[in-house]
């Protein structure tokens, strides 16, 4: 894939389902001796557990929920409208009406595939897909799935962000079978959150990973979240801004959101890969 098509295509889902998180094609390394327990810090658990009641009420795994609003990416200033489907906090699907057709990432339960405006479908590593949750709803992303023998958590201490005093955590995901592997794992599904220390809100997510196609290449991400307001009792970001590298990659706008969306199981099936 050529670096516009490789744009373009991070552009698609990038801000709008943590499918931004790009791991390496290839697995990680493998080790003899067995994983230690996964580390459990107290303030960013009890943190963590005050950031999802603030938020409002919790959503079950059955319930389907709608987003929508528009997405702009890079210097293409045109709006175009996104909605965003979600099935707890691990089944999503995404619509995107480019100029070319509509694109679709489907995201179910640590595997994902992409279907592009002309209709090839593509299926994402599992390395790729395993940790991605919802992220254009931060409380429903990897810190959600908190208490959790597959997470790791740690209190990184308080600060200011932008002028806010904030206070960070950092979640890691792994459920290897060797220390080796465990340690590659933490360290690729790494996030750290910033969260406002007065409202409790995620203002900022912020990781690291490999390239899909070119695991040293490495991918800073920086995602903003501003402008809360409340949808249906729950507090969720009106706009979602993305940074890849430093560079503005996507913004989102959120002008609606409901529960009970009408939308069949069926519709978070991965499709089936082009041949």
């Amino acid at each position: 894939m050529n670096v516009v098509r490789s744009l373009q295509y991070t552009f698609v889902f990038a801000i709008l389902l943590g499918a931004h998180t790009l791991f390496s094609q290839s697995g990680p390394v493998s080790g003899s001796s067995a994983p230690a327990p996964l580390k459990h810090d107290p303030q960013a658990d009890a943190l963590i557990q005050q950031v999802l009641l603030a938020a409002g009420p919790s959503t079950s795994a059955a319930t389907v929920t709608e987003t929508t609003g528009t997405i702009r990416f890079g210097t293409d200033a045109t709006q175009y409208p996104a909605r965003i489907y979600t099935m707890g906090n691990d089944h999503l699907r995404t619509e995107v009406d480019r100029s070319a057709g509509t694109t679709v990432l489907v995201l179910t339960a640590g595997q994902a595939a992409f279907t592009s405006a002309s209709g090839q479908t593509r299926q994402l590593s599992l390395l790729n897909s395993i940790t991605e949750r919802v992220e254009h709803i931060p409380t429903l992303s990897l810190l959600a799935d908190d208490p959790s023998d597959h997470l790791q958590t740690e209190y990184l201490g308080s600060g200011q962000l932008n002028g806010i005093s904030v206070e960070k955590i950092a979640v890691s995901w792994s459920q290897a079978d060797t220390a080796n592997d465990q340690q590659e794992l933490l360290k690729r599904t790494r996030v750290v959150y910033s969260i406002d220390a007065k409202t409790l809100r995620i203002v900022q997510i912020e990781y690291t990973r490999s390239a899909e196609e070119d695991s040293n290449a490495l991918m800073h991400y920086r995602i903003v979240y501003s402008d809360y307001s409340n949808f249906a009792g729950r507090a969720i970001p009106d706009t979602v801004t993305t940074y890849l590298n430093g560079a503005f990659l996507s913004e989102l706008k959120v002008s609606s959101f409901q529960e009970n969306a009408d939308l069949p199981a069926r519709a978070f099936d991965l499709p089936e890969v082009t041949k």
